[in-house]
């Protein structure tokens, strides 16, 4: 379970992964969201999954850190479909049970996560480098090289 958190911005964030990790992100994403609901006693598309992982934990603790994580995994979808065309699982699996439950949210600041470059071996770093970092050595280590469709929205961004 991870949630590479590079940048405040959940749509930078997404924006700025590569095409492999999109769609890992995508499902990881849906599974802590729905881990978060069972704690409320939601209705949720999947099994509770990873409790006790930090970022579980995070996702579980304010209505402000579910709806960042909200926010991230509806940024993934978008990029999902920009970069392959049609949509994700997790989007069609997932959606009204996560729509529903973020209606019912007051209105909340989104809570970016700064706290976790603990799990990752730059932790002596702030959390956005830390990931950029860690993301970097991942590509590195990648069996495949790390690949980034251009989508239909990058081509008239100057």
């Amino acid at each position: 379970m991870q949630i590479f958190v590079i940048h405040p911005n959940p749509v930078v964030c997404a924006r700025y992964l590569d095409d492999r990790r999109v769609g890992k992100m995508c499902l990881e994403s849906a599974q802590i969201l729905s881990t978060a609901m069972h704690v409320q006693d939601y209705q949720r598309p999947y099994r509770t999954t990873h409790v006790h992982h930090p970022c579980v934990r995070w996702a579980m603790s304010s209505d402000s850190n579910w709806a960042w994580l909200y926010e991230y995994w509806y940024q993934l979808i978008i990029e999902w479909h920009l970069r392959f065309g049609g949509t994700h699982g997790t989007y069609t699996k997932c959606w009204y049970h996560f729509r529903q439950y973020r209606r019912e949210m007051s209105d909340v600041e989104l809570h970016t996560p700064t706290d976790w470059a603990n799990g990752t071996p730059y932790h002596q770093w702030d959390t956005f480098t830390a990931y950029i970092k860690h993301l970097h050595g991942k590509f590195l280590t990648d069996k495949l090289p790390a690949k980034t469709t251009i989508g239909r929205r990058y081509v008239n961004e100057s």
